[in-house]
Formats: C-alpha cells, sequence, structure tokens
C-alpha cells in the first residue's frame, strides 16, 4: 500500500487544476490552473520527518534514509 501525500500547492487562491506534467529530468511536478503553473520538487524528502522507518516505508524513489544525520535525505545528498 502506498500512502498519499498531500502537498501544498503554491498558489495564490484556491483554483480548479487543469494539468499536470511530470518532469522527469528535472524531477518536477507541474500543475497549472486558469491563473498559474506552479512547479513542485519532487525530492522533498523532508516531509517524512526523521524516523527511519517513516523515511523507508515511504517508497518515495528520491528519498532514502541517511544514517549519519539521521534524516530522510535526498538519494544525491
Amino acid at each position: 500500500l502506498h500512502t498519499p501525500i498531500h502537498l501544498e500547492l503554491p498558489v495564490s487562491e484556491k483554483l480548479a487544476v487543469l494539468t499536470q506534467a511530470v518532469g522527469l529530468l528535472q524531477k518536477k511536478l507541474y500543475v497549472s490552473s486558469n491563473a498559474e503553473v506552479v512547479q513542485i520538487d519532487l525530492r522533498n524528502c523532508s516531509v517524512y520527518g526523521d524516523q527511519c522507518a517513516d523515511c523507508i516505508l515511504a517508497r518515495d524513489p528520491y528519498c532514502v534514509w541517511n544514517r549519519n544525520q539521521k534524516r530522510c535525505s535526498t538519494y544525491s545528498e
């Protein structure tokens, strides 16, 4: 089972989402409405907190548990 993540979109007001697209090379999610387009970094591992189990069980392909720093980090850090 996958745990859904609820994102707070950085938009100026509550608008209906028209389209979504993933930029695989940029590792970004692009979301558009009638008024604007926003981009969200897919490598936001801090949302999983500072518990190893939460990080690992999230099964986020961009995140790993960093034993030295004791936090969920992007795999490139």
